[in-house]
């Protein structure tokens, strides 16, 4: 096993951030770094009839590049939390096991005004349903772009998923890097053991 997984926080981040889990004792979320566009930060990819559909948070208004991630405020003045849900309920409606986890879903009835706050809550809903909550997860207690982390996958692209049925493969075929949430739906509670097998080759 390695002895430390970094990772960022993401909103309901990919498949392959949860199969890191199972490689470590112990996790140490980056708590310090900057925001980074175009990143799993604030957007996630979801099935759809169409292929791969990506959900964004939007952002309050302002350059965030230099931005501290624990100061990226979420902008609620559009209601894009009703549209994420109708958009993973439309989508999830004819999976499995989507009925068996509404905690997913009313995460998203709430109003969070931190980006960090909001994904730290799912984050930890998602470690409960997956049995991975007595991990021992640490915080960064400022950023260090040197690192001497055994593993540092905070900026990587997920890619490289194991098969599993899921919604639409039918017509669109296996699609990788999805969320966790496409896990979930599908699998439901043998979800931690695919993730077992998947970070065997990790």
């Amino acid at each position: 096993m390695n002895d430390f997984f970094l990772h960022s926080l993401g909103y309901f981040m990919p498949i392959q951030v949860y199969a890191h889990y199972f490689t470590t004792d112990t996790i140490v979320i980056e708590a310090h770094e900057h925001y980074q566009k175009r990143s799993f930060r604030n957007k996630t990819a979801i099935s759809s009839p169409n292929g791969c559909q990506y959900l964004s948070v939007p952002l309050s208004k302002g350059k965030h590049h230099q931005t501290k991630i624990r100061s990226i405020k979420i902008a609620n003045d559009v209601n894009w939390r009703l549209q994420h849900k109708k958009a993973i309920i439309n989508n999830y409606k004819a999976s499995p096991f989507l009925r068996y986890y509404p905690q997913l879903i009313k995460i998203l009835d709430r109003e969070h005004f931190s980006l960090f706050d909001m994904n730290l809550e799912i984050h930890q809903q998602i470690l409960e349903i997956l049995d991975l909550n007595e991990k021992m997860i640490h915080f960064t207690h400022d950023y260090d772009p040197n690192n001497n982390y055994s593993l540092d996958i905070k900026d990587t692209i997920y890619k490289g998923n194991m098969m599993y049925p899921q919604v639409f493969d039918s017509k669109n075929g296996f699609i990788e890097g999805l969320s966790i949430l496409d896990l979930i739906f599908n699998l439901g509670p043998e979800s931690s053991l695919y993730l077992k097998r998947l970070s065997l080759t990790s």
